[in-house]
């Protein structure tokens, strides 16, 4: 019965990085599309090192948002 509801355990926990994993993704997809097509908030930059300057700021916001909502072991494991 233990290892039953471990292995329930186990599994939400996945699901729920795998959730928060594909979020993340999302959000990225979304920002390279915005910096390509220069819309939202890239539509300002006329030069493209800025746009993709301002696409680096936001992929690393982006990164820490994922890496608060995500436990810590999941982080050291995705980072090697």
């Amino acid at each position: 019965l233990v290892a039953v509801a471990a292995a329930f355990a186990g599994y939400a926990k996945y699901r729920d990085r795998a959730h928060e994993l594909q979020r993340t993704a999302d959000a990225l997809e979304r920002e390279y599309e915005s910096v390509e097509l220069r819309v939202g908030r890239y539509r300002r930059f006329d030069d493209e090192r800025e746009a993709y300057a301002e696409f680096a700021d936001a992929v690393d916001a982006l990164r820490a948002e994922q890496a608060r909502r995500l436990p810590t072991a999941v982080i050291d494991t995705l980072g090697q």
